[in-house]
């Protein structure tokens, strides 16, 4: 599972050795996700692993179509002077719904298995027919 996202630079310079982390919310990683230079005005998409989801927060909200949690990323990067910056970002974020996906495609491997026995299984019972009769005329004109 990852978060992704972009990261627009809505200033007139270049903000450089950009990294994102998550620092909070119901979303934990211990991953960085190292952006660069980040031009102005010209988003720039990133991912981090997440590693655990803290479910159950009065933040966050669940049902059975949408699942959604809160987390906090820390941007930091260094402005052309190279002064360090930091922005703190708080945000809402999607999460799919992993386990009903799982269940389908799980179910979905075993009934492609079992399509693929059966015609497998066909095939062989006609080989066998077709070689039997083969046999049995061959035999007959000699």
């Amino acid at each position: 599972l990852f978060l992704v996202g972009r990261l627009l630079n809505e200033g007139t310079e270049t903000a450089s050795y950009t990294r994102v982390k998550i620092i909070g919310g119901d979303l934990e990683s211990s991953m960085v996700s190292y952006l660069g230079d980040l031009n102005p005005n010209a988003p720039l998409l990133f991912n981090i692993p997440i590693e655990h989801v803290v479910p159950g927060n009065d933040r966050s909200w669940m049902d059975k179509s949408n699942a959604s949690c809160y987390v906090v990323l820390n941007v930091t990067y260094m402005d052309s002077l190279r002064n360090r910056g930091s922005t703190i970002l708080k945000a809402y974020v999607k999460m799919p719904a992993v386990e009903s996906e799982t269940r389908q495609s799980s179910q979905l491997i075993g009934l492609r298995e079992i399509l693929m026995i059966a015609v497998i299984s066909i095939a062989v019972i006609v080989s066998a027919v077709y070689l039997a009769r083969r046999m049995a005329r061959a035999g007959e004109t000699t």
